[in-house]
């Protein structure tokens, strides 16, 4: 030792310290005496201080609900590869990744519903909370990041799926090109997350007051301008005009030709027609070239087979539209289906994806659009009178990556080059386009803050198909935090890396997924215990890890292990829940898992011989010694020697002689008063114990393993004794007494006795009792005897010992005597009198037997008995 270790001061006392069993996260220890305080005066309370070494933030009822689905998802995942089932046919990486998302979104919405509710319940004087709405920010960020880890690194070109032959739900075909896989993933990916909506592009123009629906109400909305934007918007656009460029930017043409429909001139035209039809008559040739050319830009608009189709309505990318919709419309234009747009999700739809069809029809829409542009006489009229027409729809479509405006955010760029320029992008491409795209609008945008661009370095490396980063991200926003829900889907979303191949752990230095995992498991513990829920706590981590928890994997097992070894279970079906997730590991060889389900055994046990009711006591006990039963060839090689080191085994074995000697107690306190105050209903509920006990015991899978031990074998000879000696049925009270005191060969080849020597004094009066009732009024004529000559020799040998037991022993252990009225002469007079007439009416058996042969062949067994008795033991 160094000197400067040898002057290290050791406490003169040490503070006791324990572990919060409601929250495993908590030491608890108590506090100093302040300086100067009297001990003695101080009151019995001590104060207590606590060590959190894992702060929970809590876990609202919608988090837990998508928690538990979360997991329930990745369960299903590992069923279907387990199995391989033909009926239940193997999910996708991508598909579970999709689920993953779906229950996100579903909390935010019903977390958002609440606070909206909250919101307006709320006096207006009293700010609103801002932890809410910040977890609510986080977890959308967590949302981001999974959806663009699903578009981007678990695409359907993996080949390590693609020969499996699944329902169409989970069915994503492997493909040799990735050229236009994903881009209708993305296009859906970046109108969810990275532009803004229609109806805040209207309040953004018009004001808070207005939305989308009133402004399509107003008589000329083109022309309507309450703020004055077109001055001082490049080009002069007014917010009608902007809104229908900023629709087709987005790729929503449905909605597109839905706001130029309310066009005055259009609405106009088709007031005109409608008229004519109805009651004829001229009608005005401009107004019926408007009609034909804003009926040709619908068709052109509403046949578009653009990726990721031409709403936003499933833009979350969790559902598609039903196949069956717009199949039977006719065409507007010839070869173009209405729903060609959905080949672009073949593959989602369980078909094969075919980039050449879909890339064909859209060039044949792309050569419609141009040949009407260029020839349609009375579209081109229209255009001349209404020239934003040309430039907020026909330029953005073919003029793409010329018509860009400085308003325009480098998404929405992205988003019209991928659906009007080069749809068929193959995905390793797009990452280079969106860092185009970045580094112009940054130039434009010159305050860019530092989170921004921290998040488009994140976005960019996802894009390029870095795995780490997504982990990284998550970690960052809230996965790394002691919030369980964003722990626990960083934890699944890098398993399911991990399992696609995406993250190699042997290229790390460090096993991250069971980092990961352990780390989400800490989150959902102490998040519960802050809200004294920590028995739903651990029952959630156990279910999060229970895939994990094999001997390979120490650290899970250990950490598995020890969580349920200090937990307390709150109900029969958590105890059995926890027991068989422990089962697999258990029997493949892990001791700490053993240990754990031997302290879940025991901890319900004791919990219901608590309450008093054995046989639930009786039966947990059980299930822990099953669980020893599952470990492996030790317990077929050491037996019964492995089964007693156990805590349930132990337990099980000191309450059948706990049972043995209250029962044996009662029944001689019972029959210690005088014969007319007998009352055995007092042994009632010793009966009823001790019969639930053994009956437990006997009808259990297991009974084969423990029946054979001394203290049970023991306790059911004692039963059978108390159930017969209370009905008078002396022959079977005579013969469990006997079980109980002759010698036998125990599991190990040794020579025991069942009841121990502090129980003989117990037995012996009740074989005293029944020698006396059978010497009352008996005579040589009409002798019966309970016990045989073998019987006899038994109860002279135990008496012989309990006679020779010396004081010291009685002292040290629990040790039973004789009844208070039965003395030792007494005790010697009823075994002799015992002894003949189990001679008389051994004789009268024999002298029953005609045959000589058969008498000569009973001498010897006479001879036998005589030999017993004049043993070393008399």
């Amino acid at each position: 030792m160094t000197g400067e270790s040898q002057n290290i001061t050791r406490p003169t006392s040490v503070l006791p310290t324990a572990f919060d069993p409601k929250s495993p996260a908590t030491l608890i220890f108590a506090a100093l005496p302040s300086p100067g305080s009297d001990s003695k005066n101080d009151s019995q309370t001590v104060p207590l201080n606590a060590f959190v070494s894992d702060s929970g933030i809590g876990c609202n009822a919608e988090e837990t609900s998508a928690l538990m689905r979360l997991i329930d998802a990745r369960d299903d995942y590992l069923e279907s590869h387990a199995k391989g089932d033909v009926d239940k046919p193997v999910i996708h990486p991508k598909a579970l990744c999709k689920t993953y998302r779906r229950y996100l979104v579903e909390c935010l919405q019903q977390w958002e519903i609440r606070l909206d509710d909250v919101d307006m319940k709320q006096d207006e004087d009293v700010p609103p909370e801002k932890t809410d709405k910040e977890n609510i920010e986080l977890l959308k960020l967590t949302h981001t990041f999974v959806y663009l880890c699903e578009t981007f690194l678990l695409t359907a070109g993996d080949d390590r799926y693609a020969d499996m032959s699944v329902r169409p739900e989970f069915f994503m075909v492997g493909l040799n090109s990735t050229s236009g896989v994903v881009t209708a993933d993305t296009v859906r990916y970046l109108r969810y997350n990275h532009m803004i909506d229609t109806n805040t592009h209207v309040k953004m123009k018009l004001g808070e007051e207005m939305d989308l629906e009133k402004f399509m109400n107003i008589d000329q909305p083109e022309y309507y301008d309450p703020l004055s934007s077109a001055s001082h918007d490049e080009g002069g656009l007014t917010p009608y005009w902007y809104l229908i460029r900023k629709l087709v930017l987005r790729g929503c043409l449905n909605e597109a030709w839905a706001v130029l429909s309310r066009h005055s001139a259009c609405k106009k035209a088709d007031k005109a027609v409608a008229e004519n039809l109805e009651n004829g008559g001229y009608m005005d040739t401009i107004v019926k070239e408007d009609y034909n050319a804003f009926a040709l830009i619908r068709d052109l608009l509403l046949s578009a087979p653009l990726p990721g189709g031409r709403e936003d309505i499933y833009d979350d990318g969790l559902e598609y539209e039903d196949e069956t919709m717009e199949q039977d419309q006719e065409e507007f234009i010839a070869g173009i289906p209405l729903n060609a747009y959905k080949q672009w999700d073949a593959n989602a739809r369980g078909r094969e994806f075919n980039i050449h069809a879909v890339m064909n029809m859209f060039k044949l829409w792309k050569s419609n659009v141009r040949e009407a542009i260029m020839s349609h006489t009375p579209l081109r009229s229209l255009m001349r009178r209404i020239p934003m027409i040309q430039s907020c729809i026909w330029d953005t479509i073919f003029n793409t990556l010329k018509c860009f405006r400085e308003e325009d955010v480098w998404a929405e760029r992205l988003n019209a080059e991928l659906i009007y320029v080069q749809p068929d992008i193959h995905k390793e491409d797009i990452y280079v386009r969106a860092k185009d795209y970045l580094q112009q609008c940054a130039q434009i945008d010159s305050d860019k803050n530092r989170a921004t661009s921290h998040m488009e370095t994140i976005l960019l490396q996802i894009m390029q198909g870095n795995a780490g980063v997504v982990i990284q991200a998550l970690s960052s926003y809230g996965g790394g935090s002691s919030a369980a829900l964003p722990s626990a889907m960083t934890a699944l979303l890098c398993s399911l890396l991990v399992e696609s191949g995406k993250i190699e752990l042997s290229q790390l230095s460090f096993d991250i997924e069971t980092e990961l995992l352990l780390s989400a498991s800490s989150a959902i513990l102490s998040s519960f215990s802050i809200q004294n829920h920590s028995d739903v706590g651990v029952r959630v981590s156990a279910r999060l890890l229970r895939p994990y928890v094999v001997p390979e994997n120490s650290q899970i097992t250990a950490y598995f292990a020890e969580m349920l070894g200090r937990h307390w279970p709150k109900s029969d079906a958590e105890t059995m829940n926890l027991l068989q997730s422990c089962k697999d590991a258990v029997s493949r060889g892990s001791k700490r898992m053993l240990d754990a389900c031997d302290s879940l055994g025991f901890s319900r046990s004791k919990h219901h011989s608590g309450l008093g009711d054995f046989q639930k006591s009786t039966y947990f006990l059980l299930r822990g010694i099953e669980y020893i039963s599952y470990f492996g060839p030790e317990v077929k090689q050491m037996g019964m020697q492995f089964l007693s080191s156990s805590t349930c085994f132990r337990r099980l074995a000191l309450l059948c002689a706990e049972t043995t000697q209250y029962v044996l107690n009662q029944i001689h306190n019972c029959f210690s008063v005088p014969n007319n105050e007998i009352d055995v209903s007092v042994l009632t509920e010793p009966l009823r114990m001790c019969k639930t006990i053994v009956e437990t015991i006997a009808e259990d899978e297991i009974s084969h393993l423990v029946s054979s031990w001394p203290s049970i074998e023991l306790l059911t000879h004692v039963t059978d004794l108390a159930l017969n000696f209370t009905l008078g049925k002396t022959t079977e009270a005579a013969e469990a007494i006997i079980n109980c005191l002759k010698c036998r060969q125990g599991t190990d080849g040794s020579v025991i006795i069942l009841a121990n020597p502090g129980l003989y004094g117990y037995l012996l009066t009740c074989a005293y009792d029944i020698l006396v009732a059978e010497d009352i009024n008996a005579s040589y004529a009409s002798a019966r005897s309970a016990f045989d000559v073998e019987g006899m020799q038994i109860l002279f040998s135990r008496f012989t010992q309990y006679c020779s037991i010396d004081q010291h022993y009685i002292q040290s252990v629990p040790a039973s005597s004789l009844r208070s009225d039965i003395s030792h002469n007494d005790m010697r007079y009823a075994l002799g009198r015992g002894l003949m007439r189990t001679f008389i009416v051994e004789n009268a058996k024999l002298a029953q037997k005609d045959d000589v042969s058969q008498i000569t062949q009973d001498d010897s067994l006479t001879e036998r008995d005589v030999e017993l008795l004049l043993g070393p033991s008399l």
